[in-house]
């Protein structure tokens, strides 16, 4: 068909069964016919997308590119979609002068379209086509662009067809990352441009190879045959990879067999070759190149830079000083000579690079999280430090080791933290942000990442499409991330500013690691806790503000106000903010809950999650 109708070679393997469909269609029409269809997103952005890319630009005019913010076009359908019209045009010279329309929708169809669908549809159409220049709604937001820039875009630097990420900027994209691209030209670089980056290490047999230390220890395997590993981001508690942090090891035995004799890394090899190893895939290609199916000698990737493949709530870009071996879900990168790690590493997790990865990642297997590929990556722009002044490079290495000193947060926490700002400021003064502007960034970033992952939510629950049934930690996770984003987090108790003196009272813990109930609050300010446990407090407010903290998880040693009023009203405050947590917390459970079974197990995990939240910063 792509011979014979379009003179085209095949499309590439990855393509997904709808580029066909353009394709077959395509034949039918006529110059000037146009025709559209609403499939997967994931050829603005995907690999596979651009051969289609290439074939609209080289066949059609491409009229409208159209993309919902809010909802998916098929609420039971687990994937993103869009909706593309083209029209055939046979002449080169007017295909280059197309303005094709980048449209992203920020409301919900039905609602543009009013009770009136057709009529609606033909107002919208009239709305989205008039303007020749970048416009945004409270409805929609409209991008246009000559289909000569788009083919422009491409192209690498080295004339390579490389395909555009259509969906990343021309839809989805802030105004302010227009802004940015704009004040940063002189000192903006593609990533790769300062570190080499590759993907992390593949095993080719993670069964034999990715073994958890204690595993290991229990084995007898000698310490040289193994090194630190961190597999995935999830992994990694800190800003910096530290080999007693790590819970896996990889095993790395790369002598000769007749050199292992005596070991138990010989007794380990045996092992793993009983049990069929050495004949899977990889593991069987190492053992015809090498004669060593079981040395990864060559594909140990111990990058100095941990740059996750996959983002959701956290946006951190670790560290790996001692080079820990680095697994498949990291692109594993080094800086080049002249880059100094900290200051590269203080730029990656600044709140521009952030929203450079809302912006760019991918999204389309719609579960909510950004996937990247190492190229894409690598194309991320970053400030080159070696344009900066020597005074903003070193604020910007003794701003990151504050940063390293704590654990990543949440971006929502993360964007207000004195770490985070500090950096900000620096990399925001380089550019020459105003005001508005460095709030614009940080808004933009707190936006796309609250969308991405409450669009993911949306996918409706009935029916037989459900891809995957999440666990109750993580529907716990979700609902309670929801919540935080709409209500905020308020932390005791410097959130709640309680004045005046205060008095130290003991909360108990039970012995059975289980929270004491209060069985009974005397009106003295007495409370009787299930452990048999009685606390004196000054007064039945005092009381009041103890029995509900200790719902929340707190035990041991908390201050409450002495004053009977002030006690009065932090319990109010305090409680309020509970109450319209839960208020919440139930709504964003009914999106998120498998059935109301589950619903039941996660609700009675809320108040201790909450708890967390609130007394430890850590949901």
């Amino acid at each position: 068909m792509l011979k014979e109708d379009w003179a085209l070679k095949r499309f590439t393997e990855a393509a997904d069964i709808f580029v066909y469909f353009f394709v077959h269609a395509g034949r039918f029409l006529k110059d000037g016919g146009r025709l559209g269809f609403v499939t997967s997103n994931g050829w603005l952005d995907h690999k596979y997308g651009w051969d289609l890319q290439r074939f609209f630009l080289d066949h059609f005019r491409i009229v409208a590119v159209i993309e919902s913010r809010v909802e998916r076009s098929f609420s039971q359908a687990d994937i993103n979609t869009a909706i593309t019209v083209v029209e055939r045009c046979s002449r080169a010279d007017v295909r280059d002068k197309n303005v094709v329309r980048f449209v992203s929708l920020r409301r919900p169809l039905h609602e543009l379209l009013g009770d009136d669908s057709l009529g609606g549809a033909g107002a919208l159409v009239e709305a989205v086509m008039a303007p020749s220049t970048r416009t945004t709604t409270a409805e929609w937001r409209l991008y246009p662009v000559t289909q000569a820039q788009a083919r422009a875009r491409c192209y690498d630097d080295n004339g390579e067809w490389v395909g555009g990420r259509w969906g990343a900027v021309y839809l989805r994209a802030p105004d302010i990352y227009f802004t940015l691209l704009e004040r940063g030209e002189r000192l903006l670089a593609p990533l790769r441009e300062l570190a080499e980056g590759v993907l992390g290490t593949k095993t080719g047999c993670d069964a034999f190879f990715v073994r958890a230390k204690k595993d290991l220890a229990g084995l007898g395997l000698e310490k040289r045959f193994s090194k630190p590993a961190f597999w995935s981001p999830g992994d990694a508690d800190s800003f910096v990879l530290a080999p007693a942090d790590a819970t896996d090891s990889l095993v790395l035995i790369s002598q000769p067999k007749a050199h292992l004799k005596g070991t138990n890394a010989a007794t380990y090899v045996a092992w793993g070759e009983r049990r069929g190893h050495s004949r899977k895939g990889e593991c069987e290609r190492r053992q015809r190149t090498l004669g060593r199916w079981y040395d990864l000698s060559q594909q140990v990737q111990c990058g100095r830079v941990a740059f996750g493949k996959t983002y959701n709530e956290r946006h951190a870009v670790l560290w790996n000083p001692k080079e820990c071996v680095l697994g498949a879900r990291f692109a594993s990168f080094t800086p080049r000579e002249g880059i100094d790690d900290e200051i590269l590493l203080a730029l990656l997790n600044s709140s521009m690079t952030a929203l450079f990865l809302e912006i760019l990642g991918r999204t389309s297997l719609g579960q909510g999280a950004l996937d990247f590929a190492v190229y894409e990556i690598g194309s991320i722009p970053v400030i080159d430090p070696r344009r900066l002044k020597q005074e903003t490079q070193d604020a910007l290495r003794d701003a990151y080791r504050k940063l390293a000193e704590r654990q990543p947060l949440p971006v929502e926490q993360e964007v207000t933290s004195p770490q985070r700002a500090a950096i900000d400021k620096l990399v925001f003064d380089a550019l020459g942000l105003s005001h508005d502007e460095r709030d614009a960034v940080r808004a933009a970033l707190l936006e796309m990442n609250h969308r991405r992952r409450s669009k993911a939510g949306s996918v409706e629950r009935t029916g037989k499409v459900k891809v995957k049934t999440a666990t109750d930690d993580d529907v716990l996770e979700f609902a309670l991330g929801e919540m935080l984003a709409k209500v905020g987090l308020r932390r005791y108790p410097q959130s709640f500013s309680p004045t005046g003196a205060r008095v130290l009272l003991r909360l108990p813990d039970d012995a059975t690691g289980e929270l004491p109930r209060v069985e009974a609050l005397m009106t003295q300010g007495s409370l009787v806790w299930s452990c048999g446990a009685r606390l004196e407090c000054p007064s039945i407010e005092a009381a009041h503000c103890a029995a509900l903290l200790l719902s929340l998880g707190r035990c041991g040693a908390v201050e409450v106000p002495s004053d009977r009023r002030e006690a009065a009203r932090l319990y109010s405050d305090l409680n309020a903010y509970v109450v319209a947590c839960r208020e919440q917390f139930e709504q964003e459970l009914r999106d998120a809950a498998a059935g109301e079974a589950q619903a039941k197990r996660v609700r009675q995990m809320f108040l201790a999650a909450l708890g967390r939240a609130i007394l430890d910063g850590r949901p």
